[in-house]
């Protein structure tokens, strides 16, 4: 256990290290659709695999999915606060910020209710965070 949540935090650390090296060479919006969009399919790739078996194999693919997938988050996070805070005028900023931290924090508290809904109705735990992550780059595409 303890090794998989070393893994992990490597992963979230190379994530935050990426991006700032390319924080300043890339435009924020089109990376923040692509790395919603990235994270979201990742998810529904994840949820194939884990529908598929539990063969050695399998749980090794699902694993580096996992890995890849907390590295493209931490990346893209990163570059989406920044995104935000140019998105705001600088008056309102704060509140934006304020909003998305409050959505976040709301986002965290509902998680663990919603993958125990998940698991009591049969479904794949892995299909609600890429189905939401679809629906927030749909509606990324009409910010300005």
């Amino acid at each position: 256990m303890l090794v998989n949540q070393e893994i992990i935090g490597g992963s979230e650390i190379a994530g935050y290290l990426v991006a700032e090296v390319i924080i300043s060479k890339i435009r924020r919006r089109p990376f923040s659709l692509i790395g919603l969009g990235v994270s979201s399919g990742m998810c529904l790739v994840l949820s194939v695999l884990t529908s598929l078996g539990d063969s050695t194999g399998f749980l090794v693919m699902e694993t580096v999915g996992l890995v890849v997938n907390r590295l493209v988050l931490c990346c893209f996070w990163s570059i989406f606060f920044v995104y935000v805070a140019e998105l705001y005028p600088t008056k309102v900023r704060s509140l934006g910020f304020g909003w998305v931290s409050a959505m976040g924090m709301i986002g965290s508290t509902l998680s663990p209710y919603l993958i125990q809904t998940s698991q009591d109705n049969g479904i794949n735990t892995w299909i609600d965070p890429g189905v939401i992550g679809l629906i927030g780059t749909v509606f990324l595409i009409f910010l300005p």
